[in-house]
């Protein structure tokens, strides 16, 4: 799913990244600019646009499995759980859609755009579409229960220790209950997001408009310190050991101490930084504005390798040593030893 796991970690600390000498070993063409991250699972690559569809893509060759033209576009980036794919639409609906086939499961229907990525924990999934977060049973598409963050959501949730964590994109951070959506805390001081919180050992990691990384209590929903970069941060922070890794408008890539907030190093690029980072076998990969994937070694900073396409990039995921990212040119790649 959206950040690798339903903490939104965006760590996969059990895999290995494609070696310094990467290369492409394909290119699939969608039908449109590409809109969400990619999905890896059973080696198929799971991945849509902002304008009619959801596709499936063999991860070996870049070969078409089959494509979903029932929703309207997506700008929420698939969650794969079972043999079934979740995936929110432009047209108000969070679809499930058989992983194999491409057929549709069913349909649930909201009152607004649903462009979070789903987040599934156990038989239920978590989504935000228009003002309202959903709890819904992923069996049969019924929801549990839904709570009102009071603003548009493009967050997407993360869940840890019972608790669900979500922002909306002009109002607060919000701690719920999984089981009854009740709420538990609220942290006023963001000013929005639309970067999705990341959940590790006891603290809520989020980006915000006002151009702050925020470390917040996850029990209590105290602050426990902010980083201030220089501008808004809509990249979803990862979080890999005792380092945090987020991009911001201000055209650069920070690495800042987990416990402390303080700068580790910054990596500058030559457009703003919206991408969401994965961090993998020591290397951090994230897209840029400017066109480029970029490689990172995350203890340095230092560029490894660059991979240009022709717009701007979106978040990446990486899986059996290939790194897999769209661009808004309309490709998904493959990147990895050839």
């Amino acid at each position: 799913m959206f950040r690798y796991d339903h903490a939104n970690s965006g760590s996969v600390g059990d895999r290995t990244g494609p070696p310094a000498d990467s290369t492409q070993r394909w290119s699939f063409e969608l039908d449109g600019g590409v809109s969400t991250a990619p999905a890896i699972v059973d080696g198929t690559v799971y991945v849509g646009n902002s304008r009619t569809r959801l596709y499936a893509v063999d991860s070996a060759t870049g070969e078409q499995e089959w494509v979903f033209e029932s929703i309207a576009g997506t700008f929420s980036s698939p969650a794969v759980a079972d043999g079934v794919v979740y995936v929110g639409s432009t047209d108000s609906g969070l679809y499930a859609v058989n992983a194999d086939t491409g057929d549709q499961e069913w349909v649930f229907e909201t009152d607004g755009s649903v462009s979070p990525s789903p987040t599934v924990v156990g038989d239920v999934l978590y989504v935000g579409s228009n003002e309202t977060l959903h709890a819904i049973d992923r069996t049969t598409g019924t929801q549990q229960w839904g709570y009102d963050v009071g603003s548009g959501m493009y967050s997407s949730p993360a869940v840890a220790g019972g608790m669900v964590y979500v922002a909306g994109s002009q109002t607060d951070l919000y701690a719920l209950d999984t089981e009854s959506g009740d709420q538990q805390w609220v942290f006023e001081q963001i000013e929005g997001a639309f970067s999705s919180p990341a959940v590790v050992d006891g603290t809520v990691y989020i980006g915000s408009y006002d151009g702050n990384l925020y470390a917040v209590d996850a029990a209590s929903g105290e602050q426990e310190w902010f980083f201030e970069t220089g501008g808004s941060v809509a990249s979803s922070p990862a979080v890999a050991g005792d380092t945090v890794y987020v991009g911001s408008l201000d055209n650069s890539l920070y690495a800042v101490d987990a416990e402390s907030g303080e700068q580790q190093w910054r990596f500058e690029t030559d457009g703003s930084v919206g991408s969401s980072p994965a961090v993998v076998d020591g290397t951090v990969y994230v897209g840029g504005y400017d066109g480029n994937l970029y490689a990172v070694n995350a203890d340095t900073g230092d560029q490894t390798w660059v991979f240009e396409t022709d717009d701007r990039v979106r978040s990446p995921a990486v899986a059996d040593g290939i790194v897999f990212v769209g661009s808004h040119d309309s490709y998904l790649y493959a990147l990895g030893e050839q």
